[in-house]
């Protein structure tokens, strides 16, 4: 009868470990899947963002490549206008040394309208590029 009992408590220490090592094994591969998950989520995320900037940069070039030749002239008639008639201004304000104050403040005025018309037109450019910028990236973000 002792021996059934010993032999008993035997099998059943047996069976107890094999239940602890599984359980310990199974535990230790749950928690390295956990601890990996997180890498594999951000090597995920960081493919998604390479893909999403390979595009949006796709896209970006095309949108410059369409709009440089349109700004480029804007630009270069705006500075054709505007440099010789600022550098006209300039000389005229060395040469003379003292200029009666009614001449100063002509060209004063003629000074800031010239930077105010260059400043509007290259905002007004700048804004329109930004815009169609804006717009293809929107675009884009929508078609995922």
């Amino acid at each position: 009868m002792q021996d059934a009992v010993n032999s008993f408590k035997r099998d059943g220490k047996i069976i107890a470990n094999n239940i602890k090592v599984v359980y310990q094994n199974q535990r230790r591969a749950f928690n390295n899947t956990i601890r990996t998950l997180p890498q594999r989520m951000t090597q995920a995320a960081r493919r998604q963002v390479q893909a999403v900037r390979r595009v949006a940069t796709k896209a970006i070039n095309s949108v410059k490549k369409v709009v440089k030749p349109i700004v480029r002239p804007v630009q270069r008639f705006v500075q054709r206008v505007t440099r010789p008639v600022i550098r006209r201004v300039n000389r005229a304000v060395t040469t003379v040394r003292r200029i009666p104050q009614r001449i100063i403040r002509s060209v004063r005025r003629v000074t800031q309208t010239v930077r105010q018309t260059y400043r509007k037109v290259t905002r007004s450019v700048s804004r329109t590029v930004k815009r169609t910028v804006s717009r293809v990236k929107r675009f884009f973000r929508r078609r995922r």
